[in-house]
């Protein structure tokens, strides 16, 4: 996905196919080339812990960013990544570079626009499954979208779950 230029991509696939994973490894990788604002957004707030360990994970540089405790990393070139719920991110968060927004399909459509008039660039969202007549359907038929079928890449990946013993 690093190649795909596009306003919304949907990454969509089987759970632990690592969908979530290969949206942050994009992100991550323009943190480190580029100063910019990233909002990743969790779907529920019990989706937090998962999204930490995946970019700990993914950052893999103690050098490259700092975890600061008010829930995002800071890159030494200025880039931050904020984390929060979709609530939080709506209410409190300013405009952003780009968002990943993981497990799109639990968010409303009120909550994703108005995450979406915040965002300057790019929107990445992650789901299991398009459903039809949802809003992330009508999404993916607009020519701003890319939808990518992370189950037809996924073992290009070698994902290791983040808290996983070797």
């Amino acid at each position: 996905i690093e190649g795909i230029d596009c306003r919304h991509l949907i990454i969509v696939g089987n759970i632990r196919v690592g969908k979530f994973y290969a949206a942050m490894s994009k992100v991550i990788g323009v943190c480190k080339k580029e100063k910019i604002n990233v909002q990743v957004v969790a779907a529920t707030k019990y989706l937090k812990n998962d999204i930490f360990s995946t970019i700990w994970y993914i950052v893999d540089d103690a050098k490259a960013c700092i975890l600061n405790p008010v829930r995002h990393f800071a890159f030494k070139n200025d880039s931050k990544v904020y984390i929060g719920s979709a609530n939080e991110v709506r209410l409190f968060y300013p405009k952003s570079d780009l968002v990943v927004i993981k497990s799109a399909d639990r968010i409303d459509y009120e909550v994703f626009m108005e995450i979406a008039t915040r965002t300057t660039g790019q929107i990445i969202l992650t789901c299991n499954d398009i459903k039809a007549k949802s809003w992330l359907f009508e999404l993916s038929q607009k020519d701003s979208c890319v939808v990518v079928n992370a189950d037809d890449f996924a073992p290009k990946f070698n994902y290791i779950e983040p808290n996983s013993n070797f």
